[in-house]
């Protein structure tokens, strides 16, 4: 055929532009990071998960949800409407 796909050569890891997104962007050392942070934050809850809690933004124009990260609350700090 001729398409995009047929003419597609891989460009070598040295010689690819920085990742955007910062750290963000999925490359390995920022998944062990955010792994270890989401690790951590359950390491904080247990063995109660009822302590651990989702966090969403939403955008009321749009009545838009969009996942933020995680929360655990400590007995004695906080409830989770404050946190």
């Amino acid at each position: 055929g001729n398409n995009d796909a047929d003419n597609y050569i891989p460009m070598s890891p040295e010689k690819r532009p920085p990742r955007q997104g910062g750290d963000m962007s999925y490359v390995k050392d920022n998944i062990v990071r955010q792994m270890d942070t989401y690790m951590a934050i359950r390491k904080a809850g247990w063995p109660d998960d009822d302590c651990i809690s989702d966090v969403y933004v939403r955008n009321p124009e749009l009545n838009s949800f969009w996942y933020v990260g995680k929360v655990a609350r400590c007995t004695g700090t906080v409830s989770l409407q404050q946190a």
